[in-house]
């Protein structure tokens, strides 16, 4: 019974605010990413080869908390990643999908593990 508490509390409570403050520009940076516990999940929203487009999605969805991109490598080219939130447990970040607008739960975000972005990380 405790475990089962345990885990509803564990799901209900995103991971600590970040020890990095927010770009002036309101969004996460690849530093931010780098300094975050590897055991936590953010929420995939987009994955584009043009940074400005993932800038200009960011500006779109400005009332969504806690957003920010990185750039890594897809087949070789550049790629920006948006993602959304920090949450300690893959269950969480599901949760986390849940309460984003219609519009962002309808292009279908996944989570996504801090570790495997540090390690793609450019």
């Amino acid at each position: 019974m405790e475990k089962v508490e345990a885990e509803r509390r564990e799901v209900a409570q995103p991971a600590a605010p970040a020890a990095a403050p927010r770009q002036a520009s309101g969004y996460h940076d690849a530093s931010w990413y780098r300094q975050r516990p590897g055991s936590e999940y953010v929420v995939q929203l987009l994955g584009s080869r043009s940074e400005a487009a993932a800038r200009a999605f960011i500006a779109r969805h400005a009332d969504v908390s806690d957003l920010g991109y990185f750039e890594t490598t897809h087949q070789g080219e550049p790629w920006f990643v948006v993602t959304q939130g920090a949450y300690a447990s893959r269950q969480a970040a599901q949760a986390g999908v849940a309460k984003l607008p219609a519009a962002l739960r309808d292009s279908k975000p996944w989570p996504r593990g801090m570790a495997d972005i540090q390690s793609a990380l450019r």
